[in-house]
């Protein structure tokens, strides 16, 4: 078995990464267990959890892996076309239920890393939010709410199609200002382009240890943009409201104060383990 000091935490990461990988293709995300990966790259589970959150981190960044191999994959209009034709063949032949899911988020989804990023900074752990395209509309609802759009939609007799949406959209700049409301901090975004910034204008709560007012805690970096940006995305789910019933419960509000009050938690743990003296890998900036 490998010793601790033979690989770096990044090189750590990769081998989990590689490892998890190579199980996926061969046996499906099913097979994908942690005391699986750490077997097969001679680890301890407690090392994995240094370079990842949970399970749902590891799925994340694998996805991401693969899509981004997909899109280098993808060099020209032909390659993309017979992708496409390869799509629909697959669709044809696997006819079932078939939902368009927009943007979810749930406390559990390690937030969308904007949430948490926020609750770190509350606590001394980061100094900043780092964003992309802060002017891009997105369509957001609860992932409680979607599975049980999925359920409803498996109920059916017969199979069809729906779009799983909200069909309200806000702005990531209004996402991020209704995340930092949740830790009490009213946020006053000024400049435009990679220009803008988030500035604290009030605290409610003025105990938070690493904000102070006229901190500057989020700002616009060039590396999140997008090179396939879509500015607006919004769905239509009239079709599932007038043929099932069924229409969101959850409010952007209430899902940012969930995940909110979760990161907040994870974080405070992470600043315990700070504070201690140990390494924890948590930020997408390191």
């Amino acid at each position: 078995m490998a010793r601790r000091s033979e690989h770096s935490l990044e090189e750590i990461k990769l081998m989990v990464l590689d490892a998890a990988e190579e199980i996926v293709q061969k046996e499906g995300f099913s097979a994908l267990k942690i005391r699986r990966i750490v077997a097969d790259i001679g680890y301890t589970v407690g090392s994995v959890y240094m370079v990842f959150a949970n399970m749902d981190d590891l799925h994340v960044q694998l996805k991401t892996r693969t899509l981004l191999s997909l899109l280098h994959a993808c060099e020209s209009a032909h390659d993309i076309d017979s992708l496409a034709q390869e799509y629909v063949l697959f669709v044809q032949r696997e006819r079932g239920v078939w939902g368009m899911l927009f943007t979810h988020q749930s406390e559990k989804i390690l937030a969308a890393d904007k949430d948490y990023e926020l609750a770190q900074i509350a606590l001394s752990i980061e100094s900043c939010l780092y964003l992309g395209n802060l002017d891009a509309l997105r369509d957001w609802g609860h992932a409680k709410d979607y599975v049980r759009m999925q359920w409803m939609m498996l109920q059916q007799k017969e199979a069809d199609d729906f779009v799983i949406a909200t069909g309200k959209q806000i702005s990531v700049r209004e996402f991020v200002r209704l995340s930092a409301s949740e830790l009490g901090i009213e946020l006053e975004f000024t400049g435009e382009g990679v220009g803008e910034i988030g500035t604290v204008k009030f605290m409610s709560d003025e105990t938070l240890p690493g904000i102070s007012i006229g901190d500057i805690i989020v700002r616009v970096d060039p590396r999140y943009f997008r090179p396939t940006e879509v500015e607006t995305l919004l769905g239509d789910p009239a079709k599932a409201k007038a043929e099932l019933g069924w229409a969101p419960e959850i409010t952007v509000e209430k899902m940012c104060a969930e995940m909110i009050e979760n990161d907040l938690d994870i974080a405070k743990r992470h600043a315990l383990l700070k504070a201690h003296g140990h390494n924890i890998s948590i930020s997408s900036e390191n």
